[in-house]
């Protein structure tokens, strides 16, 4: 019971790290805190059952709204979560949201919650803008009162900024339009979006973080105007302008084509998708961090003429220095080449996993060919199983103090001539006591 309580500790602070790096983090809080805005002052104004309520600049020339609610006349309460037994009162909820165009004569160019009671330091959730709290790493997307009908929703013309989680839980949403002044699409921005099939992406968008469109399933349709200066579409996927980026996968898709342009896929490029299967051709040099692991990705394989990866049994390796890129679990299995050298911080993990919300394995087999682990820490559980093959541990290079450097809180086999030494390898990194006695193992 102990082991598990650490463990689910441990992965969600992980998690919490993956979601709000402390370099974003920072730099949303600021945003936030912007001088411009007059937050002294507040402006209510009703639209098509809603009420909006905003902060305008200090020139009166901008608004910013931080908050929607709406009241269900069942309840008279604003925005509280919709109970599962009240679906005959569901139909009183709104199915349009319009935004409002200006407020007290100044344009809308900000929506997103106001953040500013948290103090930066500790902003590792958001809310979305109606006030209620989105929580990636606990598979909450804020779905609530205010929301549950929703269909279709028209932004004001000059909106620029999307804030994090803004539209999260809005699940019965199915198509977005949004407007060309936005550059970037925040993380969790629509998040949950179950039932979103169509988006229109801004003219001028530059950045999509990775979570933005996560849950959402359906959403195969995306269209970007030809005079975006950053990204064109190619066959279900975002390629950067010049072809030679793929940045992102429509996540509606089970099937795409990468284009023989593209020579790097993206950090958590397939991390949304539906893609089962992916052919890397030869002009592929370049796989950064995380970039293949998709939930539904089972099968990778890679061009003959690529000189830069190559494939043995479940592994993608870079030829050069037998780094492993991708790990293919079959059966909740990775077991690691002997063409492997090196686990790398940056490798993906993708294939058939525990069907847990970190997407665990069940067995990690680590060749004895493995020198080095640079950081590398695939995600494993309680009832996982780490096998290391060699008579001596491998380097641990990179170390990260906000999470282990090898797996812990896991059982462990060792060959059984070299158990002693595996016991002061994980006590010389600090984690000998995340390993309970009896998940000591030999063979």
């Amino acid at each position: 019971m102990e082991k598990k309580r650490l463990w689910i500790m441990a992965v969600l602070v992980f998690a919490c790290l993956v979601v709000s790096a402390a370099d974003v983090k920072a730099g949303r809080a600021e945003s936030w805190r912007m001088k411009k805005w007059n937050m002294k002052k507040k402006y209510t104004v009703l639209k098509g059952g809603f009420r909006f309520h905003a902060y305008l600049s200090k020139d009166k020339k901008e608004t910013w709204i931080y908050f929607v609610e709406t009241r269900s006349k069942a309840s008279g309460k604003s925005n509280e979560y919709p109970r599962e037994e009240s679906a005959s009162k569901v139909k009183q909820a709104p199915s349009q949201l319009h935004f409002p165009q200006r407020i007290k004569g100044a344009k809308v160019t900000k929506i997103g919650a106001d953040m500013t009671f948290v103090p930066k330091d500790e902003l590792d959730f958001y809310q979305n803008v109606f006030g209620s709290w989105v929580e990636y790493a606990h598979d909450s997307d804020g779905y609530c009162n205010a929301v549950r009908n929703v269909r279709t929703m028209t932004f004001p013309r000059s909106l620029a900024e999307l804030d994090e989680s803004a539209f999260s839980g809005m699940r019965k949403l199915t198509k977005v339009d949004i407007p060309d002044a936005v550059k970037t699409l925040e993380y969790e921005c629509f998040y949950g979006c179950k039932k979103l099939r169509e988006v229109k992406l801004p003219k001028r968008l530059s950045n999509i973080r990775w979570t933005c469109f996560e849950d959402c399933p359906r959403l195969s349709k995306v269209t970007l105007p030809k005079s975006n200066r950053n990204f064109t579409t190619y066959r279900g996927t975002l390629l950067s302008k010049d072809k030679e980026k793929l940045v992102w996968v429509f996540p509606g898709k089970k099937d795409i084509e990468i284009s023989d342009t593209v020579n790097s896929i993206k950090t958590y490029a397939f991390i949304n998708s539906q893609v089962a299967a992916v052919h890397l051709g030869k002009n592929i040099v370049n796989l950064e961090q995380h970039c293949l692991a998709g939930k539904k990705l089972k099968d990778v394989t890679v061009d003959t003429g690529n000189s830069v990866f190559a494939r043995d049994g479940q592994c993608i390796y870079r030829r050069s220095d037998g780094a492993l890129a991708v790990g293919i679990a079959t059966k909740k299995e990775l077991i690691i080449s002997d063409c492997i050298t090196k686990l790398p911080e940056n490798a993906s993990l993708c294939g058939d996993l525990i069907k847990d919300p970190y997407c665990s394995l069940k067995v990690l087999d680590i060749s004895a060919s493995v020198k080095e682990i640079h950081a590398f820490c695939p995600v494993v559980s309680v009832s996982s199983r780490v096998c290391y093959r060699g008579n001596e541990p491998p380097k641990v290079i990179g170390i990260i103090s906000s999470r282990a450097p090898v797996p812990v809180f896991c059982e462990v086999y060792v060959p059984k001539d070299v158990l002693e030494i595996y016991k002061k390898w994980y006590e010389s990194l600090g984690v000998l006591d995340f390993i309970e006695k009896g998940d000591w193992h030999t063979f």
